[in-house]
């Protein structure tokens, strides 16, 4: 039986709990696939887990840097993490 992975989206990955589910989903790659993360304002750290998890879109709601890598969709503003869904 095959079975695929997981499609997620974090919002708030570079709070405490976005830390908590990234721990998890470094423990079971074969499992998830991160797709879309968000964050308020740390944009340095948004950046450095969209390249650890190639993920091809990020949403910054707050003020940030959006130096992201070419082959991420930058969203930005105050309604940027519901425009990931």
């Amino acid at each position: 039986m095959h079975s695929s992975r997981k499609r997620l989206i974090i919002l708030g990955a570079t709070g405490s709990i976005g830390d908590s589910a990234c721990r998890v989903l470094r423990q079971a790659p074969e499992t998830f696939e991160v797709v879309g993360l968000g964050a308020h304002r740390n944009s340095e750290k948004l950046i450095a887990l969209a390249q650890e998890f190639h993920t091809g879109s990020i949403a910054l709601s707050g003020p940030g840097d959006h130096n992201a890598p070419e082959d991420c969709r930058v969203l930005t503003g105050p309604n940027a993490s519901l425009d990931l869904l």
